[in-house]
């Protein structure tokens, strides 16, 4: 039986309902600066990425009855489709940083947003986070949703490169930065560095890859942590979905080609499967997969699967559940997990084991080893004050 996933923040509950969703962007979210210049320049119409955000209602794309986008928690305000509070200035004329829109899929009207300018600066030297909360509505009533995507930013190297990626694969061919697989298709990941604004040749350099969180100190798959060489394809990545559970971050480091390779440079991809068969619903008291915590406080989630349209049929054939805790620079953590389920320990993969039990689930819907897993301030203030788990079952 195969792997099911989903996340802490992705799923809301409400009256037996599930709403849910994720934010995909069409270009690679990652920009870097250096003292006078910002390379991809977003204010050029070709480089500027649009993030959709996919609302569902259960299985279905179904358009958010209402929905605000936030830019590192501060609500983005707009005339028109124009952002107001964030701007900014180029050639003495002031622009807006984001530009809101919609696109249709599947006939169904889906919130964009379209980042305007350059992110990276000086002042703003890690990383951003865009976000869009809203509800949908069902019978009258409205479930919250909440979605977030990361915009990596770093410093360009003194040797002016940096790194990105062209795509290719089959089926899901719409490929963004936030890449889905779908069962029995693949994606691939072609490695360009650049020299500033300038490609380079995929003879001038090498590549070696890595998924965020996984130890390749024992490496028999030699896709991962082995030096590639040659054309951009030979040199690509190969990801299916059994690669994939729920989501990861594949990092891709580039080396020059000298006798003693030097890394030049990192680039980075968040990978989701968002084409699971059966879904995994997620729970806490408060009704939604977000907490807030405050000093002293602690939140259990409690998790089963179900089918898709409906949370009260439960499939009890999962019994096995497993969390990965990711930091908010989505490493895995590791440490300050000693109160989390017994302070079970962290295999070579980041997950570890948690607590079952049969418990009320959807009104008197009771599942049988449900997984519950308890998250208290300090693990959450101790990573950067905000973390996320990605749960498989089994």
């Amino acid at each position: 039986m195969a792997q099911v996933s989903n996340r802490f923040f992705v799923t809301a509950i409400q009256d037996g309902q599930v709403a849910s969703g994720y934010l995909r962007a069409s270009k690679p979210l990652q920009q870097f600066y250096d003292n006078t210049s910002v390379a991809p320049d977003w204010t050029v119409a070709a480089n500027k990425p649009v993030i959709t955000a996919y609302t569902r209602l259960g299985g279905s794309l179904k358009a958010p009855f209402t929905n605000k986008w936030y830019y590192n928690g501060a609500e983005i305000t707009f005339s028109g489709n124009n952002s107001t509070n964030f701007t900014y200035t180029k050639s003495g004329t002031e622009y807006p940083l984001f530009v809101k829109g919609t696109t249709t899929e599947g006939g169904v009207t889906l919130p964009t947003l379209t980042i305007n300018g350059n992110l990276a600066s000086a002042g703003n030297p890690d990383q951003d986070v865009i976000s869009n909360i809203g509800t949908i509505e069902t019978a009258g009533e409205q479930l919250d949703y909440a979605m977030d995507i990361l915009v990596r930013i770093g410093q360009l190297a003194q040797n002016g490169k940096w790194g990105s990626f062209d795509y290719g694969g089959t089926g899901n061919s719409v490929i963004t930065s936030a890449v889905s697989t779908d069962p029995g298709y693949q994606v691939v990941l072609l490695p360009q560095l650049y020299n500033g604004t300038t490609a380079a040749q995929a003879s001038d350099f090498q590549v070696k890859w890595y998924i965020e969180g996984v130890d390749y100190s024992s490496n028999t798959d030699n896709r991962f942590d082995t030096m590639k060489s040659g054309t951009q394809a030979q040199m690509g990545l190969t990801l299916t979905e059994p690669d994939v559970v729920d989501n990861v971050t594949v990092r891709c480091d580039f080396y020059d080609k000298s006798a003693t390779p030097v890394l030049l440079c990192s680039a980075y991809i968040e990978v989701d499967d968002a084409q699971d068969d059966d879904e995994m619903q997620i729970t806490h008291p408060g009704g939604e997969s977000n907490a807030n915590l405050r000093q002293g406080e602690s939140v259990t989630f409690t998790v089963w699967m179900a089918s898709r349209t409906d949370p009260t049929a439960v499939k009890t054939a999962y019994t096995n559940y497993k969390v990965k805790l990711l930091s908010s620079e989505s490493k895995v953590i590791t440490s300050s997990i000693a109160s989390i389920n017994g302070g079970a320990s962290v295999d070579a993969n980041g997950y570890m084991d948690i607590t079952k039990n049969n418990v009320t689930v959807v009104g008197s819907t009771v599942a049988a080893k449900a997984g519950q897993v308890t998250i208290n301030f300090d693990t959450a203030h101790n990573n950067g004050d905000s973390i996320s788990g990605v749960i498989v079952a089994s």
